[in-house]
Parts: C-alpha cells; sequence; structure tokens
C-alpha cells in the first residue's frame, strides 16, 4: 500500500469532533474508521482528563490520546503508556521561564 499524504488527522474533542450533546456520531466514527483504513494514524487532544474523556475513546479508540492539556499522552500502537511530562517548578511559579512561554 502506498504511503498516504496525509499521515496524522489530530482533533480536539469539544466543539470540533464531538457533536452539541457531548457525543460522537456514526458518521464520524465510519469516517475515522476509513482514515485509519488508509494508514492515516488518529489523534484525539483535549484539556479533558483522561477519565473525562474515557466514553469517547470507548466509542473511537485513537492511535494516539493527549489528554490533561498536554500533560498526559499514550500512542497505542507503539505502547507508550501514561508519558507525564510535569511542569517545571520554575516554570510554574514563573512562567515565562517555560520554553515559549
Amino acid at each position: 500500500m502506498r504511503k498516504p499524504m496525509i499521515q496524522l488527522l489530530a482533533t480536539d474533542l469539544d466543539r470540533t469532533l464531538l457533536r452539541g450533546d457531548k457525543s460522537v456520531s456514526d458518521y464520524t466514527v465510519r469516517v475515522l474508521t476509513q482514515c485509519r483504513a488508509r494508514g492515516i494514524k488518529i489523534a484525539f487532544a483535549t484539556a479533558r482528563s483522561e477519565a473525562a474523556s474515557a466514553r469517547f475513546s470507548a466509542r473511537f479508540a485513537p492511535d494516539i490520546f493527549i489528554s490533561n492539556g498536554g500533560a498526559l499522552r499514550f500512542c497505542r500502537r507503539h505502547r507508550l503508556r501514561r508519558l507525564q511530562t510535569p511542569i517545571p517548578s520554575a516554570a510554574a511559579t514563573k512562567p515565562t521561564a517555560w520554553p515559549g512561554g
């Protein structure tokens, strides 16, 4: 199979992937499944906690899941689980110390 031009589809959950009633439509699941079948990796990125996002991942399990605003992430295929990136204490007390901040 030829490598797809698009290799990763990353989406937020709220007001992007989710409908107004906070559900994932059957149509969306079909589209994401078709993307995956074409070799495109699917990533969910959200400020929600892992627990608050569990029901959406149960409906369609992404290849990459980034939660807690980027502080917690995992990659299903490469077995990277719960890779946490704590904010350095200097950045917590002085936000300008954070790279790019």
